[in-house]
């Protein structure tokens, strides 16, 4: 039985001119970070035209960013940080990339940052001022974390297909 699949086998090394597994693992990681920014965006948009959906929006964002985010971001971290030392030396573009990879995930840390400390708000009953402060701190954030995200996944499917 074990001879009738030899010839899937022996295309294993040759593994090196293919998409390594732990690249297609990121980019779903990626897919999925993307996704939950996108809801958060609707979420965040829709409380900032109706203030009455503030506290609701700042409980439900808080939850997904402790529930969903968190770990969909730090699973991106550590399948890039693999994908680092599995194809060291790197060039120049590669750590232009990196950076900006850096500079997305910590504005995305960040951003969990203030909707925790939003959410603590809410529970406490603060004013509405803290509110209006922290929503408008995870905009600004979010723009700066898009951006060099963006910068970032373009640079990587460049460096992707000269590779190939």
């Amino acid at each position: 039985m074990l001879l009738e699949y030899r010839g899937i086998l022996e295309g294993f090394d040759k593994l090196e001119s293919c998409v390594h597994p732990v690249a297609i693992v990121h980019i779903i990681f990626i897919g999925l970070w993307c996704g939950v920014i996108a809801a958060e965006s609707v979420m965040e948009i829709s409380s900032y035209r109706r203030s009455v959906y503030q506290e609701h929006t700042a409980r439900m964002h808080y939850w997904i960013d402790v529930l969903i985010e968190m770990p969909i971001v730090l699973s991106v971290a550590v399948t890039g940080s693999v994908l680092v030392w599995i194809r060291w030396p790197l060039t120049g573009w590669h750590f232009i990339k990196i950076g900006c990879a850096c500079i997305a995930i910590a504005a995305n840390l960040l951003c969990i940052k203030w909707v925790i400390n939003r959410y603590k708000e809410t529970k406490h009953a603060t004013s509405k001022k803290a509110l209006v402060w922290y929503t408008t701190r995870i905009f600004s954030i979010a723009i700066v974390g898009g951006f060099f995200g963006i910068i970032s996944a373009i640079l990587g499917f460049i460096l992707a297909i000269r590779r190939m």
